[in-house]
């Protein structure tokens, strides 16, 4: 039966195998030959399925980086990422046979019925979490057969309290975060490209514009990408008309494509700062890119990744996919960001229509070279950040001090760690196990302080309370502010 099904994978492209010749076919003939000796003679028994997904793996792995064969598992994980996932909205960690909730989703149903980060959920179904493995927590959490999941919740101060949470199709948001970092700048954190990017940035635009900004900056650091359009979609609300925004190609008609910006924009012309990073790759790319050389934007930071190739989806009968690169893409200019190989060359330069130079070199180069010296970690703290039951958060989540009655932004602004709860960290930590030196405070004692108040604002605001914490205590984002000048040059 496993042959049957590797056959039935292979032959999904009209003749294929028929093109490849006689001598393909032999070797699909010794393939079947060589797995019915292992089933038969190996000496322990494995399992046939799990041998065939790691041929498949290993025929597409000698392909390039990016072409990967995902088992049925692993693509309904990278659907969840990229596509949303049917659910009630919940983050947790397992912890002494509870599940702790580590954030609530906005606008899920288990933010409307009330679920918060810190509560430790003891049943569901009627099922003791004790007893249920990961896979009966998928099941009951995210099987789209199970319409609804009752959850009965151990709340500090409020006892035992029992919810039913409606499931419903959920994606996760692209946006960490958007605020007004300064009196007149908008902060906009894209973190991934799904379906909904566009959508999303629409209402968070809306939002920001209430407040008057009179400059935007959009941070991109370790944005991995995701869904091509969506990208594009971003890209045209801030362009003007017929602007292309990127091309492809490759080895068919189909991989020919040519996105151009329509009479659609969306955003007024602000002056705009964009960040980027190594982490800032594929889409996000396409967006930086896109944005510079349209001359759009103030691209800061470092050079980005250099992913510049397209990956199609291919489904199988058995819920696997192949996620194969079927093309490259090119900037407006004309550029390819590929990581260039040792073989190939200086590169080329490009000038943009206002007569900056930009370079074809791996990634996108930053208009401004900008990079910060991130604080060492000492051991202590590395040790309490890898532990699996995460106590810095538990230590948070024990303090009822922890809940804040001010907005997410005025916290950020105005909240500082005090002295007494520092204090009370490093002997919590000593209690169990983790013991700092006078040398590792003095090296990480305003980190601490930064990572104390921005799990405080997790479990008061979620991600998006981690996200503005984190935005605020960055001084790359601070930094690049200071060249908002050069971006509104390129405005006017």
């Amino acid at each position: 039966m496993a042959v049957l099904v590797l056959l039935g994978i292979i032959a999904v492209g009209p003749g294929r195998i028929l093109r490849a010749g006689q001598t393909a076919i032999n070797k699909m003939v010794i393939f079947t030959m060589v797995l019915e000796k292992i089933e038969r003679f190996y000496i322990t028994e494995r399992d046939p399925n799990a041998l065939m997904e790691q041929a498949i793996k290993g025929l597409v792995s000698d392909l390039d980086p990016y072409s990967s064969y995902l088992p049925a598992a692993e693509f309904n994980a990278w659907k969840r990422r990229s596509q949303g996932y049917s659910g009630v909205g919940l983050n947790y960690r397992v912890q002494s046979g509870r599940l702790v909730v580590t954030s609530v989703l906005n606008n899920s149903p288990a933010a409307e019925k009330g679920v918060r980060t810190g509560d430790q959920i003891v049943r569901l179904d009627g099922k003791m979490v004790e007893f249920l493995d990961s896979a009966d927590l998928d099941a009951i959490l995210q099987d789209d057969s199970r319409p609804s999941v009752q959850l009965h919740i151990e709340r500090a101060g409020a006892g035992l309290i029992t919810v039913e949470l409606m499931k419903r199709h959920l994606v996760l948001p692209s946006i960490a975060a958007a605020f007004m970092i300064t009196d007149s700048t908008g902060y906009v954190k894209i973190t991934r490209f799904t379906e909904a990017t566009a959508a999303e940035l629409d209402r968070t635009m809306t939002e920001l514009g209430r407040q008057a900004p009179k400059s935007l900056l959009l941070d991109l650091r370790d944005n991995p990408g995701g869904l091509l359009l969506s990208a594009v979609q971003t890209a045209d609300r801030f362009l003007r008309p017929d602007r292309v925004i990127v091309s492809t190609a490759g080895r068919t008609a189909e991989s020919f494509s040519r996105h151009v910006s329509t009479h659609n924009r969306k955003y007024p012309p602000l002056p705009m700062i964009v960040l980027v990073n190594e982490g800032s790759a594929s889409d996000s790319e396409i967006l930086a890119a896109a944005l510079q050389e349209w001359d759009r934007a103030l691209i800061v930071g470092r050079p980005t990744f250099g992913k510049g190739s397209v990956q199609t989806e291919y489904t199988f009968q058995d819920g696997s996919a192949l996620l194969l690169t079927t093309a490259v893409y090119f900037t407006p200019l004309g550029r390819s960001l590929q990581k260039i190989r040792n073989d190939e060359g200086g590169a080329k330069s490009y000038r943009t229509p206002k007569g900056r130079i930009v370079q074809a070199e791996a990634g996108v180069q930053p208009d401004v070279l900008l990079d910060v010296d991130q604080p060492a970690m000492s051991e202590t703290l590395k040790k309490i950040l890898m532990a699996p039951q995460n106590p810095l958060l538990r230590f948070v989540e024990s303090r009822s001090s922890t809940q804040i009655s001010s907005t997410a932004l005025s916290f950020c602004r105005h909240y500082a760690v005090s002295e007494t709860m520092l204090q009370s960290f490093y002997d919590a930590m000593k209690r169990e196990g983790f013991a700092f030196s006078s040398r590792d405070r003095r090296q990480n004692d305003q980190l601490v302080r930064f990572m104390l108040k921005r799990e405080i604002a997790g479990v008061n605001w979620g991600e998006e309370g981690r996200a503005m914490v984190t935005a605020f205590s960055d001084q790359q984002v601070h930094k690049s502010l200071s060249y908002l000048n050069k971006a509104r040059a390129l405005t006017f």
